[in-house]
């Protein structure tokens, strides 16, 4: 498979956060005295009312190839604030790679901002993607967290602390701090929303993203491992086998590998200006190997 070009996505202003819906206007009243719409006019007027009346879905040309790619999005659930967690697919196949955003926002809200550049390449670029493999995004777990500039959801529960590990409990730390792990794993709106999506779906392998350690640790499930020291390699991160710094209970990696699915935490690198290209090095290499076997 040809390696992508280095492509930086213009970044969109938008006045909506991530994950909420933005309405499409229905097309206009016809101009004054106009009987009869020209053929390409007709083409253009039926697609807005597809995409108005069918908020799912989204239809991405792309430019250098001619191949239409759709991108299903469907809300996988709601937060404690009722906000909606979308998760948006490109490509029909079973086989399928994960990429998830925004479990940590604040601080880490980079992590959505580069799920979403990763989605918007792929839609643009549906050449890159390999035959007989399809990708999901999840660009924000989070939604609360990132409407209030917070690690924690509204609850003020830490969403890496609260999933269904063999090791969860109350008492969990961020570093040498305490952080609140729920009430029992799953115990938030957010985590049983994302847990039951992913376990439905058993995806070949989750990347989730974080910040800003640079680098990447497996789960030690299946492909897990040479994956993950695949996709370092190619982005220029260090890969290690289990994070040394501080005990990390109820984590998210951990409740994927207890379910069989392979995993790894993607520790973004802070105030890096290359960090798409990079990321995007790293998982064009995943996907060639996934194509490959792997």
């Amino acid at each position: 498979m040809n390696r992508a070009p280095v492509v930086t996505p213009e970044r969109r202003e938008s006045t909506s956060r991530p994950g909420e819906d933005s309405s499409l206007p229905l097309p206009g009243s016809l101009k004054a005295g106009s009987s009869r719409l020209s053929p390409p006019l007709v083409a253009l007027v039926a697609m807005l009312v597809l995409l108005w009346a069918s908020p799912g879905l989204e239809l991405t040309h792309a430019q250098d190839t001619g191949r239409e790619t759709e991108i299903e999005r469907e809300v996988i659930g709601r937060s404690v604030e009722d906000r909606p967690i979308a998760a948006y697919r490109i490509g029909d196949a079973e086989r399928v790679v994960a990429l998830i955003g925004g479990i940590h926002t604040g601080a880490e809200e980079e992590s959505v901002h580069i799920v979403e550049e990763l989605r918007d390449y792929f839609a643009e670029h549906p050449d890159q993607l390999p035959r007989g493999l399809g990708l999901v995004f999840v660009p924000n777990a989070n939604p609360d967290g990132y409407e209030h500039g917070t690690r924690v959801n509204a609850r003020g529960v830490d969403l890496n602390r609260n999933w269904p590990t063999e090791d969860w409990q109350a008492e969990a730390y961020h570093g040498d701090r305490r952080v609140d792990a729920g009430d029992e794993p799953l115990s938030e709106a957010e985590t049983r929303a994302l847990y039951e999506f992913l376990v439905d779906l058993q995806p070949h392998f989750v990347l989730s993203y974080h910040g800003y350690a640079a680098l990447l640790e497996d789960n030690d499930a299946g492909a897990a491992e040479p994956l993950t020291r695949a996709y370092a390699e190619a982005a220029g991160y260090r890969h290690i086998r289990e994070w040394p710094y501080y005990p990390i209970t109820g984590e998210f990696i951990n409740a994927m590998a207890e379910e069989g699915i392979a995993a790894a935490d993607v520790e973004l690198e802070q105030h890096d200006q290359e960090a798409f290209q990079r990321n995007l090095q790293g998982l064009l290499r995943v996907l060639e190997l996934v194509a490959g076997g792997e």
